[in-house]
């Protein structure tokens, strides 16, 4: 059975980053006493631990640039599933739970005898610097510094996420096999997944608002846009009027803008090309930018892909939905067989 990917392909794509579940240094209270909120076999989880943990999940948008959420997304498919609420015990108990599968996991890869190379962890680092454009060890360092981030904490943690990926690839993708038929049963019953999606071919004149125009302002482009629509009622040319009235970067070639499959653009757009035949203008359409007059030039009905074509697609599809339903059922054998406890909050 053909393999998914090689270990090491597998591996070095998904530590494009790295999941910080440590960040900083919570600095406490002198009148605060730590104490233990968890127990998980023979290891605990602090609740000054938790919480550098609870500020780790509101990092800003570099250090999530630099993380593995990818990579957490892939062994734990449980966090797909795991909405927060937005309340602070919903964050307690997500992240806690975090902390204590990844104890688990992390137990279970010593006593597997699992261990990641000095190699290794250089060659993920490698991989994320050349992802992120870091050209040297010391930008990486630099752009964690801004996040107050240590570079030998986010190596651990990297570490720590390596031994997870491996003990996972041993533990439950290692067996998974895919059958042909399972393949073209999958196809069959997801073939709108795997076909080419349905195209419009779009021509504009755009009239573009200033921000925070005031109504005056409005009214005076909404007159000259309807001028326009009038001339184009008339009989004009759109692509002359276009490269006379638009404003947008298309004016200069009649207002092509190409094709487009449904969503790629303002909902106020998508909505009004759904009433139009091909050739057909719009009336008037005001978006949160300004005034747009469209054309649709043509329309690429959605088809599906033959299944030889599309054959690695679905290979992967279902790796995936076999190696996600594998790992819940392991993840939960993992909490059923050890001792967890976890303490009362105050």
């Amino acid at each position: 059975m053909k393999k998914i990917e090689s270990y090491r392909k597998s591996l070095m794509r998904a530590v494009a980053a790295l999941i910080l579940l440590f960040v900083g240094t919570v600095q406490a209270s002198p009148l605060t006493v730590d104490r233990i909120v968890a127990v998980v076999n023979d290891s605990i989880i602090t609740l000054s631990e938790l919480e550098e943990a609870m500020a780790a999940s509101k990092i800003p948008a570099e250090a999530s640039r630099l993380s593995t959420a990818s990579l957490q997304d892939k062994q734990d498919p449980s966090n797909q599933n795991r909405e927060s609420t937005g309340s602070s015990s919903q964050l307690w108990r997500d992240t806690l739970n975090k902390m204590i599968e990844k104890k688990l996991q992390l137990q279970l890869a010593k006593k597997k005898g699992i261990s990641v190379s000095p190699d290794e962890l250089q060659a993920a680092l490698g991989d994320i610097k050349k992802r992120n454009n870091f050209p040297t060890d010391q930008a990486l360092k630099d752009a964690l510094a801004t996040e107050h981030i240590s570079f030998e904490q986010y190596k651990e943690d990297l570490k720590d996420q390596l031994l997870i990926l491996k003990l996972v690839n041993r533990e439950v993708r290692s067996g998974i096999l895919i059958r042909d038929d399972e393949l073209l049963d999958y196809y069959k019953q997801h073939a709108t997944s795997f076909a080419k999606p349905e195209l419009f071919k779009l021509s504009q004149i755009f009239f573009g608002l200033p921000v925070g125009a005031q109504p005056a302002t409005v009214s005076e482009i909404r007159a000259k846009a309807l001028h326009v629509l009038e001339l184009l009622q008339k009989g004009e040319s759109f692509q002359e009027l276009a490269k006379q009235y638009s404003q947008g970067p298309d004016a200069a070639s009649g207002g092509n803008l190409g094709y487009f499959k449904r969503g790629q653009l303002l909902p106020e757009i998508d909505q009004a090309i759904a009433k139009l035949q091909v050739g057909q203008v719009s009336g008037l359409i005001q978006s949160s930018i300004g005034f747009h007059i469209l054309r649709l030039d043509d329309q690429k009905k959605a088809e599906p892909k033959p299944f030889e074509a599309v054959k690695d697609e679905v290979r992967e599809a279902v790796y995936q939905q076999k190696s996600d339903e594998l790992y819940q059922r392991w993840i939960k054998d993992l909490w059923a067989n050890a001792y967890v406890e976890i303490k009362p909050q105050d």
